[in-house]
């Protein structure tokens, strides 16, 4: 009965052991970037329209990002802008 009860505690300490979980411990970012890129288009075309009307062609580009930049005493912040209409 001894062994028994001896066995199964050293089973059960080990299982235990083996559910303890290590602490991750993840370096800190020096970047950080967020945005967003978009595209439309769009198009409009007639055909047989008595009244008028002219068949178009339009897109629009859109980039928006921000680059931030932390490490130490030193902030460096970028953001970028840029919209492209045809």
């Amino acid at each position: 009965m001894r062994r028994l009860l001896l066995l199964l505690l050293v089973l059960f300490s080990t299982s235990f052991y083996a559910q303890k979980k290590k602490k991750d411990t993840l370096p800190i970012p020096k970047w950080k970037i967020n945005g967003k890129f978009s595209f439309v288009f769009n198009q409009s075309s007639f055909s047989n329209w008595s009244s008028g009307g002219e068949n178009t062609i339009a897109g629009n580009l859109t980039v928006d990002y921000n680059f931030n930049y932390k490490k130490d005493n030193v902030n460096w912040d970028t953001r970028m802008i840029t919209r492209l209409w045809y």
